[in-house]
C-alpha cells in the first residue's frame, strides 16, 4: 500500500537476509489458469508479565507456543507460499527506547 527508502548501510546493519520476490505472471496464457488469492491473519507478539499466558514476546524458545500459531496446506507441488512478517515501529521505535522483538518462524 506505500513504500519506504531505507539506506544500504541500515539494511546491512538491521538484516541478515533480503529476499525479492517478483509476483506478476504476464503470460495470457496461464492468467486463466493460475490465480494468486490472498489471505490475511492479524494477530501480534507482545510481552506480557513474565511467566503469564499473556507474555507472548517473540521468538523466546521458553514462550514460543504462546505465540501466534497458524497452518497452512499447500495440497499440489507446484504450488507456492508467500509469508510476510512485520514489525510496526510506530509503537516499537528506538527513539521510544525500545529494540526490534524476535520473531520465531518455523
Amino acid at each position: 500500500k506505500s513504500e519506504f527508502w531505507i539506506p544500504l548501510d541500515d539494511v546491512v546493519s538491521q538484516f541478515t537476509e533480503l529476499v525479492i520476490c517478483r509476483l506478476l505472471n504476464r503470460n495470457p496464457f496461464a492468467l486463466a489458469r493460475r490465480r494468486w488469492h490472498e489471505s490475511a491473519w492479524v494477530d501480534n507478539w507482545r510481552s506480557g508479565a513474565r511467566g503469564t499466558t499473556g507474555d507472548r514476546s517473540g521468538g523466546a524458545e521458553e514462550t514460543m507456543l504462546r505465540n501466534p500459531q497458524y497452518i497452512c496446506d499447500i495440497k499440489k507441488q507446484e504450488e507456492e507460499l508467500l509469508v510476510q512478517l512485520m514489525q510496526y515501529h510506530e509503537f516499537n521505535s528506538e527513539s521510544n527506547g525500545f529494540t526490534n522483538f524476535l520473531i520465531g518462524f518455523f
